[in-house]
Parts: C-alpha cells; structure tokens; sequence
C-alpha cells in the first residue's frame, strides 16, 4: 500500500504546477546522488555527510584524473591524445565545481528558497493571476525536466559503451585506463567490479550535475514568472481599480462624471503589495547573483573549452565525446535562455510601471510608481565569474518608444522621441517626478 501511495504521490507531484512541485523535482536529484540524504543536524549526520562527499571525489578522480594519467604514462601519448585528456579533466573540473558549489552553499541555497516561497505565496493572492501563474510554473518545469530527458538519455548511452568487453580491455578506444589498478577487467568478478565503479562514477556525476543545473534553472525561471506576474497586475490596474460614472457621487461636476475616475486608496494598497513583491524580488535576485555568479563564471569557461577543443578531433573521437558535448551545449543554451527571460521581464516590468496610468494617481501614489521606476530600471544582467557588485542605473540605449501611441498625439503613454525622452533611464523617471512633485 505504501508503495502505491509513493507512485501516487510522485505523480501528483509531477503533474502538479507549483513551486513546491518544481522544489521537490529538483531536490529529488540531490537526494539521488546521495548528497541531500545527510542535511540534519548532528554528529552521525555530519560523519556520513563527509564520507560521501569523500567517495564522490575519490571515485571521480579515479577515472578522470589517475585514468587518464596511467593512459599517457604507459600508452601513446600523441596530439589528439593530450587533447581528449583536456575534455576529461574538464569534465572532471565541471563536476568538482559543482558538488563544491552544493557543499558550501547549502544553507544559502535554502534561504533563497525561503524567500522564493515567499514571493510565490504573495503572487498567489491575486485572483487574477492564478491561472498564469500555473501556466509560468509550467514552463519552468518544461525547462528542469529537458535537462533531467537528455542528461539521463546520455548517461544510459555512455554505460553500456564505457562498460563493454572491448571499452574494459583496449583503453585506446576511449583513450582511458577505466579501471585503474584493480588488475585483468577481461574476466569476474574484476569485470563486474569495473562495470560497478563506472555506473556508480557516471551516476554521481550526472545526479550532482543535474541539481546544480536545475537549482539555477528553478530560480531564474521562477523569478522571470514572478516580474511576468507583476507586468500584468500594474498593465491592469486602470481596468482593475476603477469607479465608473454611475458610481460616482451626484454632487460632482459633469466633467468627472463623464470621466473614469480610479479610487486613490484602492490604487495606494495595491502599489504597497506590488512594491512589497518587486522589492524582494530584487533581494532575491542579489543573492542568487551572490550565489552563482562566480561559480557559472568557471562553468561557462569549462564548457567553452570542451565546445572549441573538440573542433579539431577527428568525427569519430567527436562521437565519443558526444556526452561532454552535449552537456556543455544544452547546458550554456538553457542558461542563455532562462536568463534572457529573466532580463525581458524585468524589462517588459519597467515598461509596464511607466505606462500603468499614473497620470490619473494622485501624488503620493506618483512618488510611488517614481520610486518603483527607479528600481526597475537597474540592470538584471548577472556578472559572470565574480560576485555582483551594486551596479549602476542601466545605461540609456538608443531613443525608442517604450509604449505604441494611439491616433492622438497627445497619448501620455509615449515617450517624445525629440526631447529624448524614449531613453530608458532618467528622463522618463524625471518626467513622472516633474509631474508628481508640480501637482
């Protein structure tokens, strides 16, 4: 009975589009390699935790480094061979960041999720964004599980090949020793013994891979939904917070009656809950910068080298390394687009605070969109290879209208390109300042 209610359980999980959901798909790989087994507090919890952050170095150096060096010591020792070393100690390098990386920021790495639970719980109090909010959560596990697909697909082609008769006994074929210093592998049980130590090596490198990989995939991606959550809720705030000429009191003029007028106090409570939320998507944001900025820095210089070194191998050496290549190609294009997502968001948030119809607020409501302003239009792009520092208001690209103008001229969305005032930082926020501050 319990094991149906665990493939139960599993399967709501899978099916289900919340953070919670995606947390406990990516955690789930950490608990695989056996490095989220050991997380509580204590002295027997500490001991086995070390022991197997030991194994994993132990059994990775074992066939990528003492491998690799018997291979060159007593066999040839030739150009393409130097360079398919490069690629294995590359690998070995990419894994070695990674479990450091999971080592060393465990508890960082739970106070960002703190925060991001946080943030989704807040989201999730608007009525209006349910539904986008499931179909956001969606596409960021469409994400985490493309990478789990391809990695496990390569790892189930890399066993077999690493693991048959001829990989075992011709370390020319692969240019490797496998199985360094157990002896003979051509027969049992040293054969069987080798095959055990390549599963159990591809297998750590593969679940501690794949946690690193999919962490930064849920936290950016959750971040990007997030801003896309906000864009709508300050683009539907006319619509949304608005008292139409039949609600409006008959003692007012004929001007307003024909006019729709927003309510003030309903326009303040709901710029307070977006404030409260973009500012701690930008805490977030810090922290995760903090967190991975350095450590994807080494990671895209890795798969860099293996990408351009391979270049010059022959197409059947090429075909060998499909694993590594593969990896650091799917790798570097799911980076590139979670984080691309995450930048037009934040930008597609900027656009929408100046173009939410703050021109019918009254002052202190302006002094807040102004000050929401200014805060989106800092930079999102994270520094690679070192931590963020405090960047800088983005620079002004070239004038550009951010919002379409209507057949009348007189549209306060636009920006006037011939005053310069399509740039995306300084005057847009001066303008919306001059106006607050002159009513």
């Amino acid at each position: 009975m319990s094991t149906v209610k665990s493939i139960r359980y599993i399967k709501n999980m899978l099916k289900s589009n919340t953070v919670e959901s995606l947390m406990w798909v990516v955690h789930l790989s950490d608990v695989l390699s056996g490095l989220g087994l050991f997380t509580r507090k204590g002295l027997v919890s500490a001991f086995a935790k070390r022991v197997v952050e030991v194994g994993h170095l132990l059994l990775l150096s074992h066939m990528y480094i003492f491998g690799v060096y018997a291979y060159v010591h007593h066999y040839e020792s030739d150009l393409l061979t130097k360079i398919q070393s490069i690629v294995y100690i590359v690998g070995f390098l990419t894994y070695s960041n990674a479990l450091l990386w999971i080592i060393f920021t465990r508890s960082d790495v739970e106070e960002i999720k703190k925060l991001i639970k946080i943030s989704d719980s807040l989201a999730q109090e608007t009525v209006v964004s349910s539904d986008r909010h499931k179909s956001l959560m969606s596409s960021v596990k469409w994400f985490i599980l493309t990478f789990y697909t391809v990695i496990f697909i390569q790892s189930m082609i890399y066993i077999p090949t690493h693991t048959s008769t001829r990989a075992l006994t011709d370390p020319t074929l692969y240019r490797m020793v496998p199985c360094v210093g157990i002896g003979q592998v051509d027969k049992y049980p040293n054969k069987g013994v080798c095959k055990t130590i390549i599963a159990l090596q591809v297998w750590m490198l593969v679940t501690v891979l794949i946690y690193f990989t999919n962490m930064f995939l849920l936290l950016i991606g959750h971040l990007a939904a997030m801003y896309e959550l906000l864009v709508e809720e300050m683009t539907d705030i006319p619509q949304q917070l608005q008292i139409y000429p039949d609600d409006v009191p008959e003692s007012s003029t004929a001007a307003v009656e024909t006019r729709t007028v927003l309510d003030q106090e309903l326009v303040r409570r709901h710029l307070e809950k977006v404030v409260s939320r973009h500012t701690l998507l930008l805490m977030t944001i810090d922290k995760v910068k903090n967190l991975y900025s350095s450590r994807t820095g080494v990671d895209f210089g890795l798969n860099l080298i293996v990408i351009f070194v391979v270049i010059i191998l022959p197409l059947h050496d090429i075909l060998k390394l499909s694993a590594y290549i593969g990896y650091s190609v799917l790798h570097l294009l799911l980076y590139c687009i979670a984080c691309q997502r995450l930048e037009n968001a934040s930008q597609k948030f900027e656009r929408a605070v100046y173009c939410c119809g703050w021109e019918e607020f009254d002052v202190p409501n302006r002094k807040s969109i102004f000050v929401m302003l200014v805060q989106a239009q800092k930079p999102l792009a994270a520094a690679i290879g070192r931590p963020e520092k405090k960047s800088a208001v983005r620079k002004a690209p070239q004038t550009q209208a951010l919002c379409s103008m209507n057949a009348d001229s007189s549209s306060k969305c636009a920006w006037d390109q011939r005053r310069g005032h399509g740039r995306r930082y300084g005057p847009g926020a001066r303008q919306l300042q001059a106006v607050a501050m002159d009513r």
